[in-house]
């Protein structure tokens, strides 16, 4: 492991360390992420129920680059490894 690599390791480790200590809000939320960059599958389906039966919880999806990808409207998307992508990850009651 290059030592780059291991300074990016440590980094994030405290930032999301850092961050851990802002979870500051109460609403309810739902986290997901797609490895393969759709809104697909199971967590699809998952958060198309949720919402069924709960829509009051606020539903955030984290995308890789793509934000054009069609969700509904509940969905929030996300991009992969922004801030605010992190600061919700952290606030979220589920991942």
């Amino acid at each position: 492991m290059s030592i780059k690599s291991k300074y990016q390791i440590f980094v994030k480790y405290w930032f999301l360390r850092l961050l851990s200590y802002l979870k500051f809000t109460h609403q309810k939320s739902i986290f997901f992420y797609s490895l393969n960059g759709q809104y697909s599958d199971s967590p699809k389906a998952i958060s198309e129920k949720l919402h069924e039966l709960r829509p009051d919880i606020d539903i955030y999806w984290g995308f890789s680059d793509q934000l054009n990808i069609s969700c509904p409207n509940y969905v929030h998307r996300i991009r992969f490894g922004s801030l605010k992508y992190y600061l919700r990850f952290i606030q979220a009651d589920v991942w």
